[in-house]
């Protein structure tokens, strides 16, 4: 069971269905966490170039328009390595990335869809130990 902890973490979320971002949103807002929103990789790189200072750790789906997520990871890997990029995605995509074939960096956590929020808060932990308990 997971417990609301104070965690001083700010995470971008970008995910082009609104349902599952503001659930996202939703969901760590309850944990502490502050949450930027992006509806696409364009506005999530455009978000993260504005706020890079303050974000600890990237959220990111794969399949979005305008730009994708892998294309999002590569221009945040380029413009600041350190900071974490997890990837959100189905088993057959994943695979591609791992063998590296679109990434200039692998990310730093996946998610599988379908997920359990317990499972996104222990990669959060996972990811961000420093900023981020469960």
């Amino acid at each position: 069971m997971l417990e609301a902890v104070s965690n001083s973490a700010t995470i971008m979320v970008v995910e082009d269905e609104d349902d599952l971002r503001e659930l996202f949103a939703e969901g760590l807002s309850l944990f502490g966490v502050t949450v930027i929103q992006a509806r696409d990789g364009q506005e999530g790189w455009e978000l993260f170039q504005a706020n890079e200072s303050a974000v600890d750790g990237v959220i990111t789906d794969i399949f979005m328009p305008r730009m994708n997520g892998i294309e999002l990871l590569n221009h945040i890997k380029e413009k600041s390595p350190s900071t974490p990029v997890m990837v959100v995605t189905g088993y057959a995509h994943r695979h591609r990335v791992e063998l590296g074939e679109e990434c200039i960096s692998p990310p730093d956590a996946f998610l599988e869809k379908p997920f359990h929020f317990d499972k996104l808060m222990q990669a959060l932990n996972d990811m961000l130990p420093e900023k981020f308990q469960v």
